[in-house]
């Protein structure tokens, strides 16, 4: 029996407009770099090493989703199809990175709040303030290492935790054994 998830409370983040034009990418990486106290840091970790290791906070947070979840939700782990299905289905920025110790993991970027409740089990939790996050630079849009399965378009665009939540939920049941 699967856990169900659906049942987040949070209220809805006000983010940005989905018609809204997107935000040249100096915007969005200043935006980004902001959740560290120094930005230009963020940057040279940026140009020389692909990727910033950046605090979660609030306004700022990130849930972990395993490959396997991902991949069952979706109903394959070919790369365009996830990206295809994860931008249209969680409707904000998704990172990827192959090479962890859980195998292929997913974290969807949401807005955080200290009153967010969140029942998504302990493989796939709601991360914020406390916790650290490699981010890509936004130019990293493939393998090796973390890229972005789908970018942000402007400041403050985040997946829902409800849309964020469904999806998981999709793959729990996508991979259930019937009894």
């Amino acid at each position: 029996m699967s856990s169900d998830i659906t049942s987040v409370v949070n209220p809805p983040h006000p983010g940005i407009s989905k018609s809204r034009t997107p935000e040249p990418p100096e915007v969005i990486r200043a935006w980004l770099a902001g959740a560290h106290g120094t930005t230009g840091q963020v940057r040279l970790e940026w140009s020389m090493q692909r990727l910033a290791v950046l605090p979660l906070r609030i306004g700022l947070g990130a849930v972990r989703m395993p490959g396997g979840i991902v991949h069952a939700a979706v109903g394959t782990g070919e790369p365009r199809a996830v990206a295809a299905a994860v931008r249209d289905q969680l409707n904000g920025p998704v990172i990827q990175d192959v090479r962890t110790a859980l195998g292929p993991t997913y974290w969807a970027l949401v807005p955080y709040r200290a009153d967010a409740r969140w029942d998504g089990g302990t493989d796939t939790p709601l991360l914020g303030p406390g916790t650290y996050l490699g981010v890509p630079d936004l130019g990293i849009t493939a393998p090796p290492g973390a890229y972005w399965v789908v970018q942000p378009y402007g400041r403050d665009h985040l997946c829902e935790l409800p849309d964020v939540a469904a999806f998981i939920q999709r793959g729990r049941d996508a991979t259930e054994v019937p009894a």
